[in-house]
């Protein structure tokens, strides 16, 4: 088994295989000195039996080993599934094995020499090819890191795109959190909502769920519904609140907070505040069930954008939800007075009308936009000299628009109205449109008659 590359944390462990065992208790003495965790194999067969019950962070082979030389330990080597660094250790004038060695994947090799130089040699090789191999290691680890990245981006983009296009948040939310998931190649990613208890503490609430193939649901468990913050989960509240992400392992958790993880067999997560405006609404969560995780710093930033789509989708759905609202409560303010708002563009000569305003004028209520001369058609021919000259008089000096005129209707009803207007102009002076309001003043009218 190969270990995953050169680390400073842990000692290097060796594995050398060499049938002589005066060689092989001097090279195990001269790495002893230099801090290596030296282990022996007398041939190849054993060598590799090794490799496949412990790690080693390195291998180096002496080419004349009985049954199989190292060559042929070598070629093992390639053909299973462990990418280990190596070293060929070959007699003086087998410069064609150590071709032949490099062609199998061989990092570097040393010649036996007669007076055993090359064992004062081998600290150094060894030390040369761990670090050519953390290059490597580490060159994977970035260019998978710029992978993932470019993969959660792409899921991102996609959120953004499902959240601007929906009616509803909670549409496709489904679909988000799985693209989510599956990019960073997560077991688990969910949804929890906050919410007040009838004592006034806060409860949260699993919404939605996404899982991988083989992970267990946790979306029917039902820990997760009503589930209080105070006293186990407080410290963590406290950080979402404040706008902080929480991540680790499970391993470096205690108490409650582990019991929970464990249940769930979660052995890394990442837990992700959602904020609409300023108020903290819940949280996203990733969990991976399968193998402990560092969350690298720019997956956690990308975990906070997806928060941060979500909770604009959420909040924009309740701005939308509230101005639906106030327009339904202004368009039945408006049917009791019988006002409406009434807007003239003059540039493109468009009337923009209200539903009281359609309905005064006996035009359908969705017919919004309408064109000036519909507006102006309608009113009474003994009146529109008078509405035309205060409209000029507007314009011209700028003289407040207020005016009562009547107003005949496609089935031939009169109404009297009451108009009042101003007029919007561009830095320039030059009149943009009429803004104002239209009410129906029928009844007063009559009882004047009267």
């Amino acid at each position: 088994m190969y270990s995953n590359g050169f680390t400073m944390s842990k000692p290097i462990r060796i594995l050398y295989i060499e049938d002589d065992i005066v060689t092989a208790a001097r090279v195990q003495m001269q790495l002893d000195q230099y801090g290596y965790v030296v282990d022996l194999a007398m041939n190849g067969i054993e060598g590799l039996a090794k490799l496949e019950n412990q790690l080693y962070d390195i291998v180096a082979v002496d080419y004349h080993l009985p049954g199989m030389n190292g060559l042929q330990v070598l070629q093992n080597l390639a053909a299973s599934q462990f990418a280990i660094p190596s070293i060929m250790v070959t007699g003086a004038g087998n410069e064609r094995v150590a071709v032949e060695a490099m062609k199998l994947g061989v990092g570097d090799y040393l010649v036996k020499d007669t007076d055993s130089h090359y064992l004062e040699l081998l600290p150094a090789v060894i030390e040369s090819e761990l670090e050519k191999q953390q290059l490597i290691t580490e060159k994977h680890r970035v260019e998978e890191a710029l992978r993932e990245r470019d993969t959660i981006l792409e899921a991102v983009s996609f959120a953004a795109e499902q959240f601007l296009t929906c009616t509803h948040w909670g549409e496709p939310i489904q679909k988000v959190l799985a693209r989510l998931g599956q990019a960073v190649t997560a077991s688990r990613v969910y949804l929890f909502e906050n919410h007040p208890h009838q004592d006034g503490s806060l409860l949260t609430s699993q919404r939605y769920e996404w899982v991988a193939n083989g992970i267990t649901s946790q979306i029917d468990n039902p820990l997760f519904q009503n589930f209080p913050y105070y006293p186990d989960f407080k410290q963590w509240a406290d950080m979402l609140a404040q706008g902080l992400s929480i991540y680790g392992l499970t391993q470096d958790l205690f108490g409650y907070k582990a019991e929970i993880m464990q249940a769930q067999d979660i052995q890394s997560f990442a837990i992700i505040p959602v904020f609409v405006g300023k108020q903290w609404w819940g949280f996203m969560g990733y969990d991976d069930c399968l193998k402990e995780r560092e969350w690298p710093p720019v997956v956690i930033e990308t975990f906070k954008t997806a928060a941060s789509l979500l909770g604009a989708a959420i909040q924009h759905e309740r701005m939308n939800k509230a101005l639906r609202e106030s327009e339904a409560r202004l368009a039945k303010t408006q049917r009791i007075a019988h006002l409406g708002h009434c807007e003239w563009d003059i540039i493109n000569n468009i009337r923009d009308l209200s539903e009281e305003s359609c309905l005064m004028l006996g035009l359908p209520p969705d017919n919004r936009l309408v064109p000036n001369e519909v507006f102006t058609n309608a009113i009474h021919p003994e009146d529109r000299k008078a509405v035309k000259k205060a409209v000029a008089k507007t314009i011209c000096a700028d003289k407040p628009y207020d005016i009562e005129y009547r107003i005949i209707r496609p089935d031939g009803q009169i109404r009297y109205v009451h108009n009042l207007s101003e007029v919007i102009r561009d830095q320039n002076g030059k009149p943009l449109r009429f803004i104002g309001t239209l009410q129906d003043i029928t009844v007063r009218k009559q009882a004047e008659a009267e």
